[in-house]
């Protein structure tokens, strides 16, 4: 939970920082005596935001314009993020510890072991064949890629933009819709 000394300090300073809350404001909440009760290792909203600052601060933009072959009415701009930094990212997020799989397993409904149970990446047959393949020690990332076309503006000339977003098949589904995720 670093820089926080407890989750209880990163859920309330998660919870503080994603309210549109002013300093001042954020110090009549802090000064509250329930509050203080429950002995936050912040006391102020300038202790608050010097350790969100302490926080990584997630994969940086990119840009490139990219040369094509065909003559195109506006140049083609790309903005992206690596895909490297966009996992290490994920898999460093203090709310998905508990979230992500790392361990391929079998599950059946019964003893016998008539019918497989797959509910999620690490329970299929080739998430199990590929982790034998891989080095002991290391685990299996499944990595998920999608895209939509999205516009982005009706003024000036109804522009699209086609987002490539990517997460890991690793984390719960049932993490992945928790709207405090977002």
């Amino acid at each position: 939970w670093y820089p926080f000394a407890s989750q209880k300090d990163w859920e309330v300073a998660h919870w503080l920082m994603r309210t549109n809350l002013s300093m001042s404001e954020i110090d009549k909440y802090l000064n509250l005596d329930s509050v203080m009760e429950s002995s936050l290792s912040f006391h102020h909203a300038r202790e608050l935001c010097q350790q969100v600052e302490m926080l990584p601060s997630g994969p940086c933009w990119k840009y490139e314009d990219v040369v094509t072959d065909c003559p195109m009415k506006c140049p083609l701009h790309l903005f992206y993020h690596d895909a490297i930094d966009c996992l290490q990212s994920l898999l460093s997020d203090p709310q998905l510890a508990d979230c992500i799989d790392f361990n391929c397993r079998k599950v059946y409904k019964s003893v016998n072991r008539l019918s497989h149970v797959y509910n999620s990446f690490m329970m299929g047959n080739h998430s199990w064949y590929l982790q034998c393949q891989i080095p002991q020690g290391a685990s299996l990332l499944g990595v998920i890629l999608s895209s939509d076309k999205t516009k982005v503006t009706n003024t000036s000339g109804n522009r699209y933009t086609h987002p490539v977003l990517i997460s890991l098949a690793n984390i719960a589904s049932s993490s992945c819709a928790k709207a405090l995720l977002h």
